[in-house]
């Protein structure tokens, strides 16, 4: 249990809502002798002791220090507080033209039936580097299921409009479900804010 190996296993997993109490949790179940202090973790390795403390949305699970980090530190702000909207109705876009320069951007079906979480984020970056300006929509949908997500672009020339686009189905028309959804946010790490799991990074 060396140092390397510490930090190869903290910037392997993301989870933005982590805290000290479950990061000790983690570490000692790799192994380590690990115990939640304050505002950090202190980790005992053979030669030294190393201080982790969770770092939110940055990459990792936490940032290590050689020495106890101060104890007064300022709050870490993990979201900015309208970076996920709830219970989103958008208006949908009527634009011919906006539909058929969105569907000329990808080959659909961009991923498989049931891959919608890696296919919404090939979409956000294929619209984003085409100069659009896309956004999340995900839909809960029950306990049972993951969820649905897609990406909605927002219509230039009318902004309070937006033109929905499935990565199976690809740019969708007339169907009001693709046009409301439980939340809303403009970066795939703020999902962990709204259903928090371990990801490998």
């Amino acid at each position: 249990m060396d140092i390397n190996g510490l930090w190869a296993l903290v910037a392997s997993y993301e989870y933005v809502g982590i805290g000290e109490s479950d990061l000790a949790t983690f570490l000692i179940s790799h192994g380590y002798d690990a115990r939640p202090n304050q505002s950090w973790v202190e980790v005992g390795l053979p030669d030294r002791t190393v201080y982790l403390t969770p770092n939110g949305g940055a990459k990792g699970l936490a940032d290590m220090w050689m020495h106890p980090p101060e104890e007064n530190r300022t709050p870490l702000r993990v979201v900015a507080p309208d970076a996920i909207r709830k219970d989103v109705v958008l208006q949908e876009s009527h634009d011919s033209g906006l539909y058929g320069d969105l569907s000329r951007v990808a080959v659909f079906p961009v991923k498989p039936l049931g891959m919608c979480f890696e296919g919404a984020e090939q979409l956000f970056k294929l619209y984003n580097q085409s100069g659009y300006h896309p956004v999340y929509l995900y839909d809960t949908q029950d306990e049972d299921s993951q969820g649905h997500i897609w990406v909605a672009i927002q219509d230039e020339k009318q902004n309070d409009s937006w033109k929905a686009v499935d990565s199976y189905f690809g740019v969708m028309s007339g169907d009001e479900y693709y046009y409301r959804a439980d939340y809303s946010f403009p970066d795939f790490k703020y999902l962990d804010m709204v259903t928090p799991k371990w990801r490998v990074g």
